[in-house]
């Protein structure tokens, strides 16, 4: 339509300057006449001249109101959509590596050791089930490129002990949330990760790591995504702390991280031996280990407590 316009002022102007040269005696006008005659004409054109639009652009001034105001509603509603969805929430509702998972969640298929707690040493034991447990998901971290450190209970036991605390419940990793997806999504190794609705954070359980001498036992996790002590069923479980997202873990961490982090809030590393093994961890470990338990995290738990 601009242009339309555009084109008809430009030839009306052409008209006026033509006829404004054309004085009344026939001759050639003055300066002063020529200006005269052109203001008058021109304002006379303004008056009387109508620009032609073709209908197509009227129809679409007519409906753009509507049409906007459409466009408007679905943009804010897609936005809402994209930012609810683009973090992690108690809904289930999940957007990882530019996928949307399902809001009904992730199941987690567990076979799990009906292990001993009241042994550290031995293949029967909580202990060295979750050693193993450890042991394998970070080096299928390492050869996936997935970014973890040990957190909680196991870099306390890794710190204080040099191995994982016996009567604890499960095995604490943090991860960033670019590679919750490839945990959720991989065949590799025996273990199920998953959320429900319910679930606080990412978590993971056993799916028949073979070796063990005793009896399994079978279930969808369901609940919190978490064993309780006592739990014949469910001797231990993985807790998968997304650092980068506070609502799945990233804020129960924080305490932790906090002195560790470095450029761009990314978490700096150092070692930490587990048995035979070493084991990426925030770089200031008893900065963390303070933060969460006190200076006196070195005494062991009196307790035994299943979620220390």
């Amino acid at each position: 339509m601009a242009r339309a316009v555009c084109i008809a002022v430009a030839f009306m102007l052409a008209a006026a300057v033509v006829e404004a040269n054309q004085c009344s005696s026939g001759g050639e006008c003055s300066s002063a006449e020529q200006s005269h005659n052109l203001v008058s004409l021109l304002q006379t054109k303004l008056h009387t001249t109508e620009v032609a639009v073709p209908s197509k652009t009227n129809e679409e001034i007519k409906s753009s109101p509507l049409k906007t105001n459409e466009q408007v509603t679905s943009s804010f509603s897609q936005t809402n959509e994209e930012a609810m969805s683009s973090r992690f929430t108690n809904a289930g509702t999940l957007t990882l590596q530019g996928r949307l998972l399902p809001k009904q969640g992730i199941p987690m298929a567990c076979d799990i050791p009906i292990c001993d707690r009241s042994c550290s040493q031995g293949p029967e034991c909580c202990a060295t089930q979750m050693f193993e447990a450890v042991s394998e998901i970070t080096s299928w971290m390492e050869s996936n490129n997935v970014e973890y450190v040990v957190l909680f209970g196991t870099l306390l036991g890794a710190q204080r002990d040099k191995d994982i605390i016996q009567w604890t419940g499960d095995v604490d990793i943090g991860v960033y949330k670019k590679d919750v997806a490839k945990l959720t999504e991989q065949t590799d190794i025996p273990w199920s990760f998953g959320y429900q609705d319910s679930f606080d954070l990412p978590r993971g359980c056993e799916n028949h790591h073979p070796g063990f001498p005793g009896n399994y036992s079978q279930f969808q996790m369901g609940g919190g995504g978490h064993c309780d002590a006592g739990d014949p069923l469910c001797s231990y479980y993985i807790d998968l702390s997304v650092l980068d997202e506070p609502s799945q873990g990233g804020e129960g961490a924080e305490a932790c991280i906090a002195s560790s982090k470095g450029l761009n809030d990314h978490v700096t590393k150092t070692k930490v031996q587990i048995r035979d093994k070493m084991f990426d961890a925030p770089s200031q470990v008893e900065d963390c280990l303070v933060a969460l338990y006190g200076p006196d995290w070195q005494t062991p738990d009196a307790d035994a407590s299943f979620h220390r």
